[in-house]
């Protein structure tokens, strides 16, 4: 059996784990942020020219600037379209150029937005591997060659420069030399010019050609290193041209997978494995570095993909598994003794005050476990706590390799170094008594012994009992030390004392006077350091005091004086001093310090300059010349701005021709500003400090170690914000951060805003100047205005008394002149124009009550809808006399709304009257009802003479006649009344001009807000009549013969059709015709009251006129009077049986004609007022099957919400206005009026069945319950619930 392979692979073996256990040595620090970073696969790794970490792998991209890590495939949507990340690479420009999986992305990092290229987006299909930034050059190797990125017009073109297959990775080994990997194996060329000359095989071993995968390269003192992910290492040497393999097998190399080979500063080899990290240090044997859970600092996964080394030499180590690690330069090495620390340093308690060195140890003591040695050849620590009487050490110090210890409760005692051998003194034989405290303890030249104790000074001559010494009677004495002359120096309560040597007296020293010491230290030398607050002090050797340096926002402790450098403990943690340069250094817990407060610690420097500080957690050891404090001056890296809690669009912050420089211009309402930055130190980043000011608004420099700024409420104008940052050390930047902030002013605040107030106020002293002096004319003018008004009140009310006692006696004068026919039509007119006047009058009192705001409007709910249909064909007669075209467009389906009819009838009446008034023959006049969501629309549109567009707003001033109107009898007061109503409704009124195919329209709308569910006050049924008549009254004055009866006579001789017309123009309506044809015409389109005509006429007779008349169910309830000169029987009885009412014969008495008149007219008004819905028998069966079609066509429809007059019209085969007047001359009800009591009759049926009154309301067709109890009442007298209660009491019994 051969034994050699086995101790071989034993061998290394050994040497594995020797190495592996030297190798821990190295401190691995996980980079991680909560829910950004922790383990996830970090593949590559760059450093961009700000000097900020980029982290690449899979679907991550990482960026940390010392202070913050962030994806930013996730919160940039610049990296939208990138996927998986393979590789990553910064070049010279700041260009980041990545490499997924299919394609190369190329991005601009100070503009923050993509490269691009013929206008989109840089973004090529080519498959990378590797990118490399070789001497000014961008070299890329891809699946197809060895490609070459050139700058093109602030983009890039590739160019394949080398076909080969699978190229994967590239070194430069001289100025113009390069390698390259690829399935040919591997290759050296020239590169000069830009072009390719002298390649090379340098015939690498043979291998399968799937097992050339060559990961790495790095050329290394003359010989080429190869990294392959199958074979381990090979290395070739230029010289002999001879090739060699390291592997797992024949080395102590952790891996055959080799992913990264990297140099460092100090001329080692990182190399990447699948199995962890190999260091190649110049040694036959790797040292390797493994994840070990044993270990602290220890890798944190093994799987390494990448290595990258930045500008202050921190190695960052990317892993599959377990994210970056992080090796940083051991600039501070500092050893820690503690009841933690690993055996060899370990204390027997961490309680530490008082530190000594002889020849061959340290001495430690505590205050809790007595005295620790440190043996300076083995550096290993054992504890004597039996030295000693008591384990409370207050002081400690040698002289002539004793040691002296002063002890809380036991004395002191001294030890022979060499031997341990110990002597125990106490000042009092009582353990417990004060004296025996002693907290300091110092030993002179001669042996001679001062102690300093609870008690004050006690002083030991050699040979002799301890003295006390009077001077220092008081108090505890906290320490003592001597310089170079025995001077001796003694602090008590924060005053130092001295006592000059062959003199008894302690005196404190005068030039310290003001000051309370916190510590002090008396150099060799004879000057002294001194601590008081935040301050530093010097005394020399003739007792001058200086001032020396202050560390605001600190409490200083102890100093020293080590390799002249000054060494002070403080609240702080431990600062480094150079009373040369001024530099100051701070160490705490983040440089390895056990704790950051040290102001109670003690420091002590040993022979060979090792600092020694005795904290309260153990002692800490720093040798000082080896101490390497963080030189490199750190950039500020910008990060983002947020506006209040809106991140900044990156575009509005404008790069400036200034290093690190921007301009930012906000608004006047974008004051709450957030500035978001850090620095680019990662060394101990936690440490980094800044410093800044905002011009304008902070008054001094702001230093903190918070790398964020929040500003609110920055004044309009121009500011400057200068920040600088500071590295671990407090090396602070060169260059700033400088932000300008133009904060624009609201345009209220501009200079253009000011010079338009100066010519505001200019204008505004005009204006007052003029307003003071036309005020008293407007005063006086609204004073003769208010007398007008009042005077015209006085005369109207003076006028309406006689007026009305003129017009009583004019009907008895017209009936008594009945054959006075001339006297009889003076009279008329003396009537008609004295109600005209009366009119007048009554518009200008009602506008006076409205003008006082004396008038209160009394509401009632109404169907709005049918109140506005009603209203509106009531002028319809009016309407037809000037042969308009008269309807209504659009009427839509508006609940209740709750008016002052009385008054708004006036509204309504005015309107449509003017519409009428000023509308020429054969125009048209048409309304319009429209609900929107807030209000209801009523518009009255005609084609009139119209109103000049300057002028519709003056329209509705009292007084106020338009131009074309003058021709017109009129007051001006109407509208502006209309105004007023319609306001107290709290509405509006406004005219307008409408412009379409068919010509210019003038459009008054009354716009009403929606009252549907507002609660009104009910008013009395008896008052809401009276308030109706009173509206109905006073109209008919007001619109002349818009509401008189209308007759037609029909008479073909002019000269008799003119003297009957007379006997009736002035107390009805007239229409004529000369013939029987045109008489039917008229009557079917005008529906009249009366019909007068004569008998003999041609085309059509006054017979066959009645006969048509009365067999026409639109016009046959129309009384008729046939006029003839025939006087026989048979003339007469056929008349009669055509359908006559009354046959006169000519000559005809004028007097019998009126009166005929006036009787058949009162029977058919009798009539109508004694219509009954359901019960009126009629004499026309006509008019019967008219009321039974209706009757019919309502019980059908009665519940159908399309149920309205223009379906009934079209239903009954009528117009709109002709069913209105024949219903109204039938029943004297409107065609809403009639529906609205049909079904309250049917309601009033229903009352007596099961079914309860809101049950009811629905059935017949109403939706509110409240508006059909009110309506029933109105009807019938009583309530609904009324009749319910009545039914059941009469079922009962």
């Amino acid at each position: 059996m051969n034994i050699l392979p086995i101790l071989s692979r034993q061998f290394l073996l050994l040497i594995s784990i020797i190495s592996l256990c030297h190798a821990q040595d190295l401190k691995f620090e996980t980079l991680s942020q909560e829910n950004v970073l922790d383990k996830q696969a970090v593949l590559t790794i760059a450093q961009d020219k700000q000097g900020k970490l980029w982290f690449g792998g899979g679907a991550n991209l990482f960026v940390y600037d010392s202070q913050n890590i962030t994806n930013i495939l996730v919160q940039d949507t610049v990296f939208k379209k990138v996927d998986y990340i393979n590789k990553i690479g910064i070049n010279a420009k700041n260009h980041l150029f990545i490499a997924t999986a299919t394609q190369l992305f190329i991005f601009d990092i100070d503009k923050r937005k993509a490269v691009f290229k013929q206008g989109k987006p840089f973004q090529e299909k080519i498959v990378i591997t590797d990118i490399q930034f070789l001497s000014d050059q961008i070299f890329l190797c891809t699946d197809k060659g060895l490609y070459q990125a050139i700058p093109t017009a602030g983009s890039y073109n590739l160019k394949r420069i080398l076909d080969r297959p699978r190229v994967q990775s590239i070194i430069q080994t001289s100025p113009n030399t390069y390698t390259v990997a690829s399935y040919k194996g591997i290759e050296s060329f020239s590169w000069q010019n830009n072009q390719i000359f002298h390649i090379q095989n340098l015939m690498f071993p043979p291998l399968p050609l799937k097992e050339r995968i060559f990961s790495a390269q790095y050329f290394h003192q003359g010989i080429l290193w190869v990294g392959t992910k199958l074979h381990g290492i090979f290395q070739y040497n230029f010289i002999d041209k001879k090739w060699n393999n390291l592997t797992e097998s024949n080395s102590n190399l952790l891996s055959n997978n080799i992913r990264k080979i990297v140099p460092t500063k100090q001329g080692d080899l990182l190399i990447g494995t699948l199995k962890g990290l190999s260091i190649f240090n110049g040694s036959p044997h790797f040292l390797n570095y493994k994840h070990n859970t044993s270990v602290k600092n220890s890798l944190s996964q093994n799987s390494i993909y990448d290595i990258f080394i930045d500008r202050q030499q921190i190695t960052w180590i990317g892993t599959y598994f377990g994210g970056i690690n992080a090796i940083y330069p051991d600039l501070i090495p500092i050893q820690h003794y503690s009841t933690r620390s690993r055996t060899a340093l370990s204390l027997s308690s961490d309680i530490t005050g008082s530190f000594a060195e002889s020849e061959n140890a340290f001495w430690i003591g505590t205050e809790e476990e007595g005295i620790n040695k440190i043996d300076k050849i083995t550096g290993v620590t054992s504890p004597l706590s039996k030295l000693t009487q008591s384990n409370l050490i207050k002081d400690l110090y040698v002289r002539d390799n004793k040691i002296y210890a002063a002890q809380y409760g036991g004395g002191y005692s001294i030890i022979d170094a060499q031997s341990g051998n110990a002597q125990h003194f106490y000042l009092e034989k009582e353990l417990l008594n004060l004296k025996n405290n002693i907290y300091s303890i110092y030993v002179d030249p001669t042996h001679r012994i001062y102690l300093g104790t609870n008690k004050g000074l006690y002083i030991v001559e050699p040979g002799k009992p301890a003295t006390y010494h009077a001077a220092l009677k008081t108090g505890t004495i906290d320490d003592i030390q001597a310089d170079h002359k025995q001077q001796t120096y003694f602090l008590r309560g924060g005053t130092l004392f001295r006592k000059k040597p062959n003199e008894s007296n302690i005196r404190p020293i005068k030039q310290l006077d003001t000051l309370a010491l916190g510590g002090f230290y008396v150099h060799p030398n004879g000057d002294i350091w001194l601590t008081s607050k935040e301050d530093l002090y010097h005394v020399d050797q003739h007792d001058k005091l200086t001032k020396i340096s202050r560390f605001p926002n600190n409490s200083l402790g102890w100093p020293i004086i080590v390799n002249n450098q000054v060494w002070l403990t403080s609240k702080n943690g431990l600062i480094c001093y150079n009373p040369k340069t001024k530099q100051r250094y701070l160490l705490n817990q983040y440089d390895g310090l056990p704790v950051k407060n040290l102001l109670g610690a003690k420091v002590f420097a040993s022979k060979a300059g090792t600092l020694s500080v005795t904290t309260l957690n153990g002692v800490v050891s720093l040798d000082t010349r080896k101490i390497i404090f963080n030189q490199n001056i750190p950039e500020v890296l910008f990060r983002n701005i947020f506006l209040e809690d809106t991140p900044l669009n990156y575009g509005r912050l404008q790069k400036t021709s200034d290093p690190n420089s921007y301009q930012l211009k906000l608004r006047h309402d974008e004051n709450f500003v957030t500035i978001n930055f850090s620095g680019s130190n990662f060394i101990k980043p936690q440490k980094n400090r800044y410093r800044y000011k905002l011009e304008g608004f902070d008054k001094d420099w702001v230093e903190t170690n918070t790398p964020s700024i929040r500003y609110t409420n920055i004044p309009t104008g121009m500011h400057t914000l200068t920040i600088f940052a500071s590295n671990n050390d407090g090396i602070w930047s060169s260059i700033p951060l400088r932000i300008n902030i133009d904060i624009k002013p609201p345009f209220w605040r501009t200079w253009w805003a000011y010079l338009l107030y100066a010519g505001l106020f200019t204008l505004g002293v005009h204006f007052v100047i003029k307003f003071v002096v036309e005020r008293e004319m407007l005063i006086n003018s609204e004073r003769e205005q208010e007398k007008k008004i009042k005077f015209f009140t006085q005369i109207s009310h003076e006028i309406r008394t006689p007026l009305t006692l003129i017009t009583a006696p004019l009907d008895e004068i017209i009936s008594e002149t009945a054959n006075l026919t001339s006297t009889q039509n003076k009279v008329k007119r003396i009537k008609k124009n004295a109600s005209k006047l009366l009119g007048v009058i009554n518009e200008l009192l009602d506008f006076k009550k409205f003008d006082d705001k004396h008038f209160v409007l009394k509401k009632t709910d109404i169907s709005f809808r049918e109140y506005i249909e009603d209203t509106f064909y009531l002028l319809n007669d009016l309407a037809k006399a000037k042969h308009l075209n008269y309807y209504i467009r659009q009427l839509d389906a508006v609940g209740l709304q709750s008016i002052d009819t009385v008054q708004f009838d006036k509204v309504m009446f005015n309107l449509l009257s003017n519409a009428i008034k000023y509308t020429p023959e054969h125009g048209t006049v048409y309304l319009d009802l429209i609900e929107n969501d807030h209000t209801i629309a009523i518009s009255i549109i005609d084609n009139g003479i119209g109103i000049a567009t300057d002028n519709q707003f003056k329209i509705f001033e009292e007084y106020y006649r338009e131009e074309q109107a003058n021709d017109v009898i009129g007051t001006g007061i109407g509208l502006a009344l209309t105004k007023q109503i319609v306001q107290q409704h709290e509405g509006d009124i406004r005219c307008s001009t409408m412009n379409d195919e068919k010509g210019q329209w003038t459009v008054f709308t009354v716009s009403l807000p929606k009252q549907i569910n507002q609660k009104t006050g009910v008013i009395p049924l008896e008052i809401l009549t009276k308030e109706t008549e009173e509206a109905n009254t006073t109209n008919l004055g007001t619109l002349d013969i818009s509401l008189k009866q209308t007759i037609l006579i029909v008479e073909d001789n002019s000269e008799l059709l003119a003297a009957v017309v007379s006997l009736f123009e002035e107390s009805f309506s007239i229409i004529t015709a000369v013939n029987g044809e045109e008489a039917l015409s008229k009557a079917l389109e005008y529906i009249p009251d009366l019909i007068i005509s004569d008998l003999m006429m041609p085309y059509m007779d006054g017979a066959q006129l009645c006969q048509a008349i009365k067999t026409n169910m639109t016009t046959c309830h129309i009384p008729f009077i046939l006029l003839t000169a025939v006087t026989d029987n048979d003339s007469q009885t056929l008349a009669l049986e055509h359908g006559a009412n009354i046959y006169l014969t000519k000559p005809f008495d004028n007097k019998q004609l009126f009166l005929s008149a006036q009787n058949l007219l009162a029977i058919s008004q009798k009539k109508s007022k004694g219509f009954q819905v359901k019960t009126t028998s009629f004499d026309n069966e006509l008019d019967a099957q008219f009321i039974s079609s209706l009757n019919q066509l309502i019980e059908e429809n009665i519940q159908s919400d399309g149920f309205d007059v223009n379906f009934i019209a079209r239903t009954m085969g009528m117009s709109a206005p002709i069913l209105y007047r024949k219903l109204k001359a039938i029943s004297n009800l409107s065609l809403n009026n009639y529906v609205k009591t049909y079904r309250l009759n049917k309601a009033k049926e229903l009352l007596t069945s099961a079914m309860n009154i809101s049950e009811i309301a629905y059935a017949v067709g109403f939706s509110d319950r409240k508006y059909f109890s009110k309506e029933f009442k109105k009807q019938f007298g009583y309530n609904p619930s009324e009749q319910t209660t009545n039914s059941s009491q009469t079922t009962e019994t």
